[in-house]
């Protein structure tokens, strides 16, 4: 239950269990915030972590304030970061005119002072909770925050994020990240001097083509995760986990005398985070994709972000596995959201870079037992294409096909099929979308 007004506060809210969990990540304590919601899905992963890990103690719930008492008692919250909120005009997640980005200056900065973010309209409050002003952003540009602070933020990650979105800033905070938006510097030195292989949190909105090229070419890997909620609570503990393993098709049921024509249907876009976190499975007022009735009377195959979802929140798998329908199959989109074509084209060493990729996601499909994969393409034809097609299919081990959707008509191969190989010689097809239906 938040206090008016609203979105200030939730904004306060995240950088408070951010600067909770970078404690935990630095030894420093040994408890975070789970920031409630009404959404079953995310609900219902918290109760299936805590009993994934049984050790795992609640300490009680506690009011927005109460919350800020506790941690700057205990030296983890130093004080705030005063910000002014965004007002301009205009839909969600498009870079709209005059947009005060303030509060991405003071989410950069409050994992590095270890200040909570402080809308100016609550300023008032802080300071009665004994909190001193650490810096005041109000008026300070993203170029400057980034230029000023560079060599203390982490190289490894990047966070984008609309400034009238409370979301994901919590994982921002604990690991030190720059928060940005729009097109505009420090967005495109920022990307060239982040480490290649690095996800992006958020979604840096505008044009999807032009911002998922922005991070193509540097070798970065989109998440998706601009609604994300809770994300250092969920994914805590899950490098050591086992993820659950989602069944896989047989292909000793094959009857190899059946000479009818076969269609594939294919849920493409399987990318989002957020989707697969919060709403696919079941949704709000029970209304979802998965939970069509429906479901199950047709063989369908679901992209997914499994691989992203291992590492963030593996109960969201679980529930997968769980409720999957015999009729129902799933391929990784590619882990993560990138252009293989692009991929790293302004780095030098641009194939080891996607070949280091498709180890790495290889590596986790086997662990959620997917072995289909799948992905957008600017050509599929292209000679970069092509070459992007090899390169994946030879850092795998049982990889059973690629299949690829042009950006731009996402029906453009026709069916068209490519032949690459394993590195046991083993040929694998590379299939392009023969229809789309919107």
């Amino acid at each position: 239950q938040f206090p008016l007004p609203r979105a200030s506060c939730e904004m306060m809210a995240q950088s408070v269990a951010g600067l909770a969990a970078k404690a935990v990540n630095e030894g420093r304590a040994d408890e975070m915030v789970w920031i409630g919601t009404d959404n079953i899905d995310i609900e219902d992963w918290f109760a299936r972590l805590l009993k994934r890990q049984p050790q795992l103690e609640q300490r009680g719930t506690f009011a927005l304030w109460d919350l800020v008492d506790r941690y700057a008692k205990r030296g983890i919250i130093k004080g705030y970061i005063l910000y002014s909120s965004d007002h301009s005009k205009g839909e969600l997640s498009q870079h709209r005119p005059g947009m005060d980005c303030s509060v991405n200056v003071a989410t950069s900065l409050a994992g590095l002072l270890d200040g909570i973010t402080v809308d100016e309209s609550i300023e008032g409050e802080a300071k009665q909770h004994g909190l001193k002003m650490l810096v005041d952003v109000r008026g300070k540009t993203q170029a400057w925050c980034f230029e000023t602070y560079k060599d203390r933020f982490n190289h490894h990650m990047l966070c984008t994020q609309d400034p009238q979105k409370a979301n994901v800033r919590d994982l921002a905070i604990a690991q030190k990240t720059l928060t940005v938006f729009g097109y505009a510097e420090p967005m495109p030195t920022a990307m060239k001097w982040l480490e290649p292989l690095s996800p992006i949190l958020g979604w840096n909105g505008g044009d999807e083509f032009k911002t998922t090229q922005m991070s193509s070419i540097w070798g970065h890997i989109q998440t998706a995760t601009d609604w994300g909620v809770n994300l250092p609570v969920l994914m805590a503990g899950t490098e050591r986990a086992e993820p659950p393993k989602v069944k896989s098709f047989d292909p000793r049921t094959i009857d190899w005398k059946d000479k009818r024509s076969a269609v594939s249907f294919i849920r493409s876009d399987g990318d989002n985070v957020d989707t697969y976190e919060g709403s696919f499975f079941r949704g709000r007022e029970g209304r979802s994709q998965w939970g069509d009735p429906d479901r199950g009377k047709i063989p369908f195959g679901w992209s997914c972000c499994f691989a992203h979802l291992a590492q963030l929140c593996p109960e969201a798998i679980e529930y997968a596995a769980a409720t999957q329908s015999p009729n129902d199959w799933f391929l990784e989109w590619g882990g993560g959201y990138y252009y293989p074509d692009l991929f790293g084209r302004e780095r030098l060493n641009r194939w080891e870079l996607l070949a280091q990729h498709a180890r790495r996601t290889w590596a986790l499909m086997k662990r959620t037992n997917t072995h289909a994969i799948g992905f957008n393409v600017t050509r599929f034809d292209s000679p970069d294409a092509l070459k992007a097609y090899e390169v994946i299919a030879g850092q795998t081990d049982g990889l059973l096909a690629i299949l690829v959707w042009q950006y731009d008509c996402y029906e453009k191969g026709a069916g068209e099929v490519f032949w690459v190989r394993d590195p046991n010689g083993v040929e694998v097809p590379v299939i392009s979308a023969r229809y789309s239906i919107w």
